[in-house]
């Protein structure tokens, strides 16, 4: 009996050797181009995600302070762009929600507030409305008047 098992050790390492000679593992990675997803899901994006899962692994293997909030932060970011690209996704054929959506993204909502009181048009401090607008007509059409002058000046030296 003891020859037998002898024998099963040596034929189950012979084998063992043989297969992996033959049938050697490959770690066989997707191109990315290859793999299917969503059309909303870019390249920029696939990016982040790859960015995010280094990061993430970044974060297991050293838990350091510094890694665990670089993650944090990285990952929220993330969040924050899938969230808001999904609701511009459900949102496409509503104007007036994307340009909601894009003002609440960029921070820009409707606040009056930020308006300057006063504008200085040639040194004067002007606060009426009627002639702030007044004075920047007068500055647009003194710029047009000028770009005239330059295109006539310009044409005439041509011919």
């Amino acid at each position: 009996m003891h020859i037998l098992q002898l024998y099963n050790n040596v034929l189950r390492i012979y084998l063992n050797i043989c297969f992996k000679y033959c049938f050697p593992l490959y770690d066989i990675k997707p191109r990315s181009k290859l793999i299917k997803r969503e059309p909303w899901y870019t390249s920029g994006l696939l990016t982040s995600a790859k960015k995010r899962a280094t990061l993430f692994c970044k974060k297991l293997s050293k838990p350091t302070e510094y890694n665990i909030k670089t993650y944090k932060t990285y990952n929220n970011m993330y969040n924050t762009l899938i969230y808001y690209k999904n609701i511009r996704i459900e949102n496409k054929f509503n104007i007036k929600k994307t340009w909601s959506i894009l003002k609440q993204a960029t921070g820009k909502l409707n606040d009056k507030s930020s308006y300057p009181n006063n504008f200085i048009i040639n040194n004067l401090s002007i606060t009426d409305k009627q002639e702030a607008a007044e004075g920047f007509i007068t500055i647009s059409l003194s710029i047009t008047f000028q770009i005239q002058i330059n295109v006539f000046h310009h044409a005439c030296l041509i011919q």
